[in-house]
């Protein structure tokens, strides 16, 4: 049976939201920065690019929005493109009232002094390029002065709820090294621990080779790999992560941050990650008897450790995991 012709009976502004909610949209912060410095913004999915040369895009802003003088009248902003696992980004900078909306959220300044946030999919720094009023908003045209992207997936809006794109999870590479006994972890300003741990990457070859550039630090780290230690994915389903073990060389650099703990302090140590202080905790039982498994995920609850009897006729390499 055919779609009905539309029809040209009036209709009122919830029928007009719910029809425009049907198409699906990314999910945006426009940020930028008072005179005195003080950040300001708001979460948008009015969000389109414009032009590659000049590279411009535009957002949208509500006439009745409490920014919409610093907006219009700044000479700059940036669009801050929210990944799938930020959704508690995009609630607190919708929120009304007199909240902090910056409150605990990391920043940094970009070249025009608006805020870029952490974690983004892609972020874009803009001059104002054009201001248009359009009805109830205003469209404010920017020209993009820099950029910055991840292979985090992005966050979707469609019919008035956030969603996350069906995607392969990004790859990141970790690492336990041990050396003289003592096993390799960073120490945090929060006075906690983690693991050596690759930023998100496209491949599981990028995520080695930025693992490796990581466990550099100062000068080159040498390091004799043993075997992978563990596969598992991120709770949210963003990320897969492989870790990998190995000795480092003696007298070679350790990474900033970098302090050696004694195998048997690791399951007491203030580690935030659950999987890696699941891994320590194993470690730390696995290392007197030298024997070492591989542990993966399954399809139920828990995960599977996998023995590691067979013997190899030349050194483990990260980069054989994936030939």
């Amino acid at each position: 049976m055919p779609d009905p012709a539309p029809s040209a009976a009036p209709f009122d502004r919830a029928d007009l939201r719910a029809a425009f909610g049907r198409f699906a949209t990314g999910v945006t912060v426009v940020t930028t920065c008072t005179k005195a410095g003080a950040p300001a913004g708001f979460t948008a999915n009015s969000f389109t690019s414009v032009s590659l040369d000049p590279p411009l895009l535009l957002v949208c802003i509500g006439t009745t929005s409490r920014n919409l003088a610093l907006f219009r009248d700044g000479e700059g902003f940036a669009v801050n493109i929210l990944a799938a696992d930020q959704t508690d980004l995009a609630g607190r900078f919708a929120s009304r009232g007199d909240r902090d909306r910056f409150a605990e959220v990391p920043w940094q300044a970009g070249l025009t002094g608006s805020p870029l946030l952490e974690g983004c999919a892609a972020v874009f720094d803009c001059t104002r390029h054009e201001v248009v009023a359009a009805g109830d908003h205003l469209i404010l045209v920017g020209r993009i002065t820099a950029l910055r992207r991840s292979p985090r997936p992005g966050l979707i809006f469609a019919d008035g709820r956030y969603t996350r794109p069906a995607a392969d999870p990004a790859l990141r590479a970790g690492a336990i090294l041990h050396r003289a006994g003592k096993v390799l972890l960073l120490a945090g300003r929060d006075g906690g621990y983690r693991l050596p741990l690759s930023a998100p990457q496209d491949s599981t070859g990028a995520a080695i080779a930025a693992l490796e550039t990581d466990l550099a630090g100062a000068g080159p780290a040498r390091v004799a790999w043993d075997s992978p230690y563990a596969i598992f994915d991120s709770a949210d389903g963003l990320t897969r992560n492989f870790f990998f073990h190995g000795e480092l060389a003696a007298g070679s650099d350790l990474p900033e941050g970098a302090v050696m703990v004694a195998p048997e302090a690791l399951p007491t140590l203030a580690v935030a990650d659950p999987g890696a202080r699941a891994m320590l905790r194993r470690y730390a039982e696995e290392i007197g008897a030298r024997r070492f498994g591989l542990y993966v995920d399954t399809a139920g609850p828990h995960g599977a450790v996998l023995p590691l009897t067979v013997p190899r006729s030349a050194p483990f390499q990260p980069e054989d995991i994936v030939q």
